[in-house]
């Protein structure tokens, strides 16, 4: 009689110790960057966030699993959530607290959108060739650079740096440089990594410039770096579609 079977008992074990890990190393990077200090800067933040996706990144890229590595990204999220709602509520008093809940909602479900792009991005190294992915890294931040980043100055009137061509300019480009990678590839694994390698270094790049700007509304740059991400990858996918769509007829035909 053959012995009954326990394959699924290490895997659940791993799992679990897998949660508690993510759970100690967020709460303990939350104070290490941000919990000692009562006035947080823009270096506490981009270093507690720095910490959180080498941390998910390591993950994913060793168990190769991305369900698991799913999982490890929400336990972290879902952490720093809770952790960011105890921190805040504890120093406000009264009908102030309540808003510490909606504000941590926003920071979890912000850094769930960033570290699930980094979990992407470290599954899709492990599977595909590291160099198109490398060369789109050093091209994104060399087209951030040529298109807005040489640009600091702020028009008479207080609005800019950037001009609308310069921004167009670098959509352009970034767009381009995804749809010749989806063009050239044989799956959607390395447009999957440009995509997430190309998004999370120009907000990076955004967002260390933002938070460095001397300037009234400097304070906001998590918002505009929100909203650059989103954009930033909805219209990479669209580009990725549309090579991809356009690879299939045109080797139809032939």
């Amino acid at each position: 009689m053959t012995a009954p079977t326990t394959t699924s008992q290490p895997t659940n074990t791993q799992t679990l110790w897998m949660m508690i890990v993510a759970i100690v190393l967020t709460v303990g990077s939350y104070l290490a960057w941000l919990g000692w200090s009562d006035d947080t800067s823009a270096k506490q933040v981009l270093g507690l966030i720095a910490t959180l996706s080498v941390l998910v990144a390591i993950v994913t890229y060793r168990l190769a699993d991305l369900g698991r590595a799913t999982i490890a990204t929400g336990v972290v999220s879902g952490t720093l959530t809770v952790t960011i709602w105890i921190d805040f509520a504890s120093d406000l008093r009264g009908h102030e607290a309540v808003w510490a809940g909606p504000v941590a909602i926003f920071v979890g479900g912000s850094a769930e959108i960033g570290l699930a792009t980094v979990t992407l991005l470290a599954w899709s190294l492990r599977r595909a060739d590291w160099s198109p992915v490398v060369v789109m890294a050093v091209l994104t931040v060399v087209a951030y650079l040529g298109w807005l980043g040489w640009d600091q100055q702020r028009n008479p009137d207080g609005s800019g740096p950037y001009e609308a061509w310069q921004v167009v300019g670098l959509a352009l480009t970034l767009a381009t440089m995804t749809a010749i990678v989806s063009w050239r590839s044989a799956d959607v694994t390395q447009p999957l990594a440009s995509v997430a390698v190309i998004t999370a270094l120009l907000t990076l790049a955004f967002s260390i410039d933002a938070a460095t700007d001397r300037t009234p509304d400097a304070s906001m740059w998590p918002a505009g770096a929100i909203l650059l991400y989103g954009g930033t990858a909805s219209g990479l996918v669209v580009a990725t579609v549309l090579a991809r769509g356009l690879r299939q007829v045109v080797h139809r035909q032939h």
